[in-house]
């Protein structure tokens, strides 16, 4: 009994932390960027089972590409969103955290490329680092400034 009791203690503690609160609040301030991907790909898919749109259509073409930029751009849209609250909530100013988990997610990710002398923006495999990048950086700003 003394051993759930301090389980309990300890989840408890954990999930009202700062980092898994400014998470929290990171996702659900992201929730209206998933239903526009989601909209996107429903549209998409019931006009091709429709037969409203082939995929031949100029209309298919612009929905196809918003969608695949709207996936494309979603950890970089994470990052903004984790290094603001983060930065938010642990006292510091959110838009000087916001840029400064954008730049370092940007420099430090594999997210921009540069390929023939091109940018090229890769979003496969960032993920991770999405999260990764904005907490450290939030969390090495409130130490040293």
């Amino acid at each position: 009994m003394l051993v759930k009791k301090q389980l309990n203690t300890l989840f408890s503690v954990f999930a009202q932390s700062r980092y898994i609160i400014s998470l929290r609040e990171a996702f659900i301030a992201l929730i209206p960027y998933f239903v526009s991907s989601a909209l996107a790909i429903l549209v998409l898919n019931l006009a091709v089972n429709f037969a409203i749109l082939s995929p031949s259509d100029f209309l298919y073409s612009v929905i196809e590409h918003s969608s695949n930029i709207i996936f494309t751009l979603l950890p970089l849209m994470v990052a903004l969103s984790v290094g603001f609250h983060l930065s938010k909530n642990l006292g510091n100013s959110a838009v000087v955290g916001s840029m400064l988990a954008l730049v370092s997610f940007c420099a430090h990710s594999d997210f921009l490329t540069f390929t023939n002398g091109e940018l090229a923006v890769n979003g496969e495999g960032a993920s991770a680092y999405a999260v990764l990048v904005p907490t450290l950086t939030s969390y090495l700003h409130c130490r040293y400034f």
